[in-house]
């Protein structure tokens, strides 16, 4: 959370609460420099992200990292006080709205007829950020260097591909394990942000066509039937922290249609795409007939929809066949028309066909409520736990859980 306090009365308060040590100062704003050495300039001023654009040079990989930083915790650019610079500063405010700008003067910038951020004092970076209304916070360091071994990202022979995969997905960059951690930290990036990580198909190449209108016809009507979010293409494989895994085994059930598990039991949920890949070795196991029934054992185990469009489907038989009915028994008494046998046939079967299924779809509902039941479903799954010490919970007695 931003401190409404301006650089001079932070560092103030930094050497107060340090017993007069004083410390460099945090701020939220990802700073945009022109080089290295303008970074090492600002660092030894402040503490904050940095991005080095590389003087004219800035090609759309840089721009998309300064508009993901922009998005994630604002900038500020800082550039040198001459043409080149303020030339780079026109190119990054034209292609990422928003941002704020730092200044230094000339006359502060130059060393030895060399003039840039490089050469002012801590003194002069922090005027200068402080007239750019920068947002002060508390620096918290959610990753650490166990992490970054614990996730492959370094002390691995493919860690530095792992850190230009992760860096292009965050739009945080390439950088080696330090400057990796630093900004998974300095970016606001969690580890908690979702309990779950499922891999779903975003195509079906090489599969059949048949196939493919089959499962697409699947995934919509389970979603709208058994009003579980299903994802178009999703499988069954995927990572889960243990809160989830336990959620999942606390389903007991036998007839286990895991898809719509792991929707049952909700959490945060993140999918990722990939292309579809041909089997490199064997056959499938699964042809459309399991496939279709492996559909109606899911769809059945979460919804009793079907047993109402089928007590619905009966009571409109019903009311057709009585309609039907009354008009044949009207037209034969008051108007004396000769009615064929085959059409009273006709109309007995409807009524009767109506009146079955109608009797069906309601003993269905039962058995379907009982099936549900056995099941032994928790009522609620529990995400997280909260003890308050020395605190009495009052709770209204008033208040009843409706079954």
């Amino acid at each position: 959370m931003g401190k409404s306090l301006t650089l001079y009365e932070y560092k103030d308060k930094l050497i107060r609460d340090n017993k007069g040590k004083e410390e460099i100062l945090l701020i939220k704003e990802v700073i945009v420099v022109e080089g290295k050495d303008d970074v090492a300039a600002v660092k030894k001023a402040v503490d904050a992200e940095m991005i080095a654009v590389g003087g004219f040079g800035i090609n759309a990989r840089v721009i998309a990292r300064i508009k993901e930083a922009q998005k994630r915790k604002g900038v500020i650019v800082l550039t040198d006080p001459d043409f080149a610079g303020e030339k780079i500063r026109k190119i990054i405010a034209k292609r990422v709205p928003g941002i704020k700008h730092a200044y230094i003067s000339q006359e502060d910038g130059i060393k030895d007829d060399d003039i840039g951020v490089e050469n002012a004092t801590p003194e002069v970076i922090i005027e200068a950020l402080n007239r750019a209304k920068i947002t002060l916070e508390e620096k918290v360091e959610t990753f650490d260097a166990q992490d970054m071994f614990y996730f492959g990202l370094n002390g691995d022979p493919n860690a530095k591909a792992r850190r230009i995969k992760l860096g292009n997905k965050l739009g945080i960059g390439y950088g080696n394990a330090n400057q990796m951690l630093s900004r998974l930290n300095n970016y606001g990036i969690t580890k908690e942000g979702y309990d779950s990580v499922v891999a779903y198909r975003i195509d079906r190449k090489g599969e059949s066509k048949i196939r493919y209108f089959f499962s697409k016809i699947f995934f919509k009507l389970a979603s709208k039937i058994t009003e579980l979010d299903f994802m178009q293409g999703e499988e069954d494989y995927r990572m889960m922290n243990r809160k989830f895994l336990e959620a999942v085994l606390s389903i007991e059930e036998k007839s286990r249609f895991t898809k719509g598990i792991f929707q049952w039991v909700g959490f945060n949920v993140k999918w990722i795409g990939h292309e579809n890949v041909n089997r490199v070795a064997g056959k499938s196991k699964w042809s459309l007939f399991k496939l279709f029934t492996y559909s109606i054992d899911g769809i059945i185990g979460f919804s009793t929809v079907p047993l109402i469009i089928l007590t619905v489907i009966g009571a409109l038989l019903c009311l057709i066949g009585t309609v039907l009915g009354v008009s044949l028994i009207i037209k034969y008494l008051m108007m004396d028309v000769n009615i064929s046998t085959s059409l009273i046939l006709i109309v007995f079967i409807v009524l009767i066909s109506g009146v079955q299924l109608f009797i069906f779809g309601i003993l269905g509902q039962y058995l379907g409520k009982v099936y549900l039941e056995t099941k032994q479903r928790p009522l609620y799954i529990v995400k997280e736990e909260k003890i308050l010490d020395n605190k009495e919970i009052e709770v209204d007695e008033e208040v009843k859980i409706k079954a």
